[in-house]
């Protein structure tokens, strides 16, 4: 009798949110909009991407071709079509990438310190593109421009802080320094320095545009928070989301799905450079 146990099989992840995630990061890759992307079209572009997100939709979130197929909006018998498409293209990139990079590659590779060094400047670009995702400073201008707030772009930049930041709450001190980090890069305002009042009143001012022009409340004033690390702290509401993501695609709909898996209470640590 046969005793040996066998390895359980590795379980399916059902987040919406992972799965969005991933079709809008390989879009953002392959230089795409994500409707290019899902849509019917054939071309080398689109499938290229398609079959690179079916890829990772199996191998990061175990999905069946059927799952996948519902996702992105193709039969299941495409989406076996699509994986061996994504096999043909990495063997194609790996002979077309030239002798003398791949000498590199593997000397690299061999070297732990200089893998350091890679690793590092990796680290050091996330970090930093990271921090001009939250400080919102080009999402400012968009909504600036869209929503009528031009006059007011102050309020445009807390919008945007928070908006980057969705679904996770924006603590009240991050907030502040997101705020002045925007208007050094936008060169807006002579005064440095925001405080707590400010924020309030660009919330203030926030709120009433959006109620003149017949549109849901953008931000929730978190007046229920009693800790005090929490003062200050803003969130974007869920139907102000859904309604900048129809007008003007942001937030992401991988960030409106976190939210209706409930992961929307995330607090995160100020950002210490």
């Amino acid at each position: 009798m046969n005793t040996a146990i066998a390895a359980a099989p590795r379980g399916v992840i059902t987040s919406k949110a992972r799965a969005c995630e991933i079709v809008e990061t390989v879009a953002a890759k392959h230089d795409l909009p994500v409707q290019t992307v899902l849509c019917a079209r054939w071309d080398r572009y689109a499938i290229a991407a398609r079959a690179e997100i079916a890829s990772e939709l199996s191998t990061r979130l175990n999905w069946s071709t059927r799952r996948i197929g519902a996702h992105i909006g193709c039969t299941h018998a495409n989406v076996r079509k699509l994986f061996g498409i994504h096999k043909l293209n990495m063997k194609r990139g790996a002979r077309w990438l030239p002798a003398a990079d791949v000498h590199a590659i593997v000397s690299i590779r061999n070297d732990e310190r200089l893998m350091r060094m890679v690793e590092a400047e990796e680290r050091a670009a996330y970090a930093e593109a990271e921090l001009a995702r939250l400080t919102g400073d080009n999402l400012a201008v968009i909504y600036a421009d869209a929503l009528g707030l031009t006059h007011r772009l102050r309020c445009a930049i807390v919008l945007a802080i928070v908006a980057e930041a969705y679904p996770r709450l924006v603590l009240g001190a991050e907030l502040i320094e997101h705020y002045d980090e925007a208007c050094v890069k936008l060169g807006y305002g002579d005064q440095k320095g925001a405080n707590f009042n400010l924020m309030t009143k660009n919330v203030a001012h926030l709120r009433e545009h959006f109620e003149a022009q017949g549109w849901p409340a953008p931000i929730n004033i978190t007046k229920g928070y009693t800790p005090r690390e929490l003062v200050g702290s803003r969130r974007l509401t869920d139907e102000g989301a859904e309604f900048l993501h129809e007008r003007l695609g942001a937030p992401k709909l991988s960030q409106i799905e976190a939210a209706r898996e409930q992961r929307s209470a995330r607090v995160r640590a100020v950002v210490v450079r």
